[in-house]
């Protein structure tokens, strides 16, 4: 049949074959362009630096769905002849450059440069695997250098490779750290282990010397991060190796330990002195001096010494207690309350004021045992005694404003002449313990008294010789008053006094808001029921009486003001 009628009549079945020719070449094409879905890849002894790198390969692969197999070997020169014995199922391998013999790498193609290595020949050809790159080359070099194959020589002679960086393989241990120099012409350099991804040696100029330390380096975040594990001559090469797998332990845990370290240093310098200083001068405004004075003194001087270099939060509930218990002991059992009870509003502000973190450690531990409330009262014989035996200076003045006001030691002893104004004495509130202004009329004998103390004119306080506080000498003039009255009197306090006369005007009959409006102990929701002009009659009468009681004390005469439960009856 002629070719024409031929191709006429089976041109479809033709056509059919040259296309599923075509089909099945181009299959086989792309099958064979795709890459495979298992390697063989040669690598090194399991636990070496090469066979890290094939582990890396391995678990970046296995995201691709490409299964890694690693082969381990003696070294690179197993790695060559694996990729050259048609029989070898290794199709990829890690090969040191410089292998005697591997110009011939025919049907070979290297897919690129991973690092460089330094080589050290001595040590290397006693501690290299027969047969590696490392010891070959070493021989081969000590064949043209002959002098350097005497024994006792010692090791550590570098033969012009790069110093270790990054990408280097090599483990830092002693031998090798000790072989490290720094470069010409740099100031700082950092040799990372090939092992321990992270864990780092770095060597630092600072003058003439060169600084080496061990340092972890990771990342937190967008931000690389350094963390000085210590000194090189601190930590072995072991104990440093142990250190930077703890630090990377926490790392991979989330933690942060150079931001760690940096917030724990910034910690450390708020001391607990630090911490007193901040306290003292934010409460200064609302302090009284003598409250404020107080508190420096309790927490400024001798009784928390010995914890003031200490990081405020790490003082602990023991530092506090064996501190009040030392305090009790020397200073008695009211003076190391009020030193424990300072310390504690400090770490209270300092907590609430987010710069102290954790508990108190104030709270928890022991309160000293404080007396119980003094109750002593002088009868009317004692407070007799005690106006015949003041005196006429400004002690005994002072004394008989107590008796006769019922005000503080404080207040009486600061007495100001721009306070009195006719006959009302005003104490201001910076003044007043309780911090609000107290109006005190003058009657009877306080008015005689204070018109008889000499008013100067550079000088507004009517009372005390030297300084701006007023009388000052409370201590000694009382011990001199104590032995006048000798034994006629059992002992007392000046704040008894008040006491005393409280107890008096009540004995007299006086009103209980009364007493304590002259003692401005009044609540405001007490004082809100009266109108000035009323609590100053109330305070006003009740001084009257008390003071006609005490004229007829020291005159020996009968009072001449009706009592007010006389009155009532």
């Amino acid at each position: 049949m002629p070719a024409r009628d031929f191709l006429r009549l089976h041109w479809p079945a033709i056509t059919i074959s040259v296309t599923a020719a075509a089909i099945a070449c181009a299959a086989l094409l792309m099958l064979r362009s795709m890459p495979p879905h298992r390697i063989v890849m040669a690598t090194g002894p399991e636990g070496d630096a090469y066979y890290e790198v094939g582990e890396r390969y391995r678990a970046a692969l296995a995201r691709e769905n490409v299964e890694v197999q690693l082969a381990a070997t003696a070294g690179s020169v197993d790695n060559l002849a694996l990729l050259r014995d048609p029989h070898s199922q290794a199709s990829v391998a890690l090969i040191e450059g410089g292998i005697p013999g591997a110009a011939d790498s025919a049907g070979l193609e290297s897919l690129g440069t991973l690092f460089y290595e330094p080589l050290y020949s001595e040590p290397l050809i006693a501690l290299e695997r027969s047969g590696s790159v490392r010891s070959i080359i070493s021989l081969d070099i000590l064949r043209c250098f002959p002098e350097y194959c005497n024994q006792e020589r010692s090791p550590g002679i570098t033969f012009g490779f790069p110093s270790a960086s990054r990408g280097n393989a090599m483990k830092l241990d002693a031998k090798t750290v000790a072989r490290l120099v720094l470069p010409p012409g740099k100031a700082d350099v950092i040799t990372f282990d090939g092992a321990l991804s992270g864990f780092g040696y770095r060597m630092r100029r600072s003058g003439d010397e060169v600084r080496r330390s061990w340092i972890v380096q990771y990342k937190r975040g967008a931000r690389t991060r350094r963390l000085l594990l210590a000194p090189a001559e601190v930590l072995s090469a072991e104990q440093a190796r142990s250190a930077a797998k703890r630090a990377l332990a926490a790392i991979a845990l989330g933690e942060d330990p150079q931001a760690d370290k940096a917030q724990r240093r910034a910690k450390d310098e708020l001391t607990l002195k630090r911490l007193a200083d901040e306290y003292l001068a934010a409460k200064r405004p609302a302090l009284r001096p003598k409250s404020f004075d107080e508190s420096k003194r309790y927490l400024c001087g001798s009784y928390f010494r010995p914890l003031h270099s200490m990081a405020a939060d790490l003082i602990t509930r023991r530092d506090v207690a064996a501190r009040v218990l030392v305090i009790g002991r020397e200073s008695g059992a009211v003076t190391s309350a009020r030193a424990r009870s300072a310390l504690s509003a400090v770490f209270a502000w300092g907590i609430a004021s987010g710069l102290v973190d954790g508990l108190n450690p104030v709270a928890g531990t022991p309160e000293p045992p404080t007396p119980e409330p003094r109750d002593r009262v002088l009868n009317n014989e004692e407070l007799r005694l005690v106006w015949m035996h003041a005196g006429d200076d400004d002690y005994g003045s002072i004394l008989k404003l107590l008796i006769l006001t019922a005000q503080r030691r404080g207040e009486v002893g600061g007495m100001r002449a721009s306070e009195i104004v006719g006959d009302v004495w005003t104490i201001p509130a910076h003044r007043a313990k309780n911090g609000r202004a107290h109006t005190v009329p003058i009657v009877g004998l306080a008015r005689e008294i204070i018109d008889a103390v000499p008013h100067r004119a550079d000088r507004d306080h009517l009372f005390g010789e030297r300084g701006s506080n007023g009388f000052a000498g409370w201590v000694r003039r009382k011990a001199a008053l104590d032995k006048r009255l000798g034994a006629q009197v059992r002992a007392f306090t000046l704040h008894d006094l008040r006491r005393s006369a409280a107890s008096g005007a009540a004995d007299l009959g006086v009103n209980p808001y009364a007493i304590e409006l002259i003692l401005n102990h009044t609540p405001n929701l007490i004082a809100r029921t009266y109108n000035k002009g009323q609590y100053l009659r109330e305070i006003k009468n009740a001084l009257l009486l008390w003071d006609s009681h005490i004229r007829s004390l020291i005159e020996g005469t009968e009072s001449k003001v009706v009592s007010f439960r006389s009155a009532v009856q």
